[in-house]
C-alpha cells in the first residue's frame, strides 16, 4: 500500500473515497465525508448552529469527520455541540470522527470522555481509512 500525499489526500476529500486517500484507485465501501469546523472558537451559538445544520449529515454512509484545523478555543457549548453530533451520529448508524484538532482542544474533547463517542484523529487521513 502507497503512503498517503497531498494528492491523494485532495482526490479523498473531493471524492470522499477512503481508497484514495491511501493512493490505491480501489472502490471502497467505506465513504468520507469531512467537514471544517469553523474557528478559530468554537463557542456558543456559532458551535450550536454548526451541530444543528451537520447534524443532517449524520448517516451510516459517509462517515463523517470534523476537522478542527482551523478551532484554537472550544466551550462547553462546543463540547455539547460535538457530543450531541456524535450521538446523532450513532443513532442513525453512522459514526463520528474529529481529525486536526490541536493539542489543547483534542485533551479537553478527551477529558469530557468525547472520545468514548467518536474518534479523535490527528489528522484527516486517519479518519478515511
Amino acid at each position: 500500500m502507497s503512503t498517503p500525499n497531498d494528492e491523494t489526500v485532495a482526490d479523498a476529500r473531493a471524492t470522499g473515497s477512503a481508497a484514495a486517500c491511501d493512493g490505491t484507485r480501489e472502490a471502497s465501501a467505506l465513504r468520507v465525508l469531512v467537514v471544517r469546523c469553523p474557528g478559530p472558537r468554537f463557542c456558543g451559538g456559532v458551535a450550536a448552529r454548526f451541530a444543528r445544520h451537520a447534524s443532517h449529515l449524520c448517516r451510516p454512509e459517509p462517515r463523517l469527520v470534523l476537522d478542527f484545523g482551523d478551532v484554537r478555543a472550544i466551550d462547553a457549548a462546543g463540547v455539547l455541540a460535538v457530543a450531541g453530533l456524535a450521538r446523532a451520529c450513532q443513532v442513525r448508524g453512522g459514526a463520528l470522527s474529529l481529525c486536526n484538532a490541536s493539542p489543547a482542544v483534542r485533551a479537553l474533547l478527551a477529558s469530557v470522555g468525547l472520545h468514548n463517542h467518536a474518534d479523535i484523529l490527528h489528522t484527516h487521513v486517519y479518519a478515511a481509512v
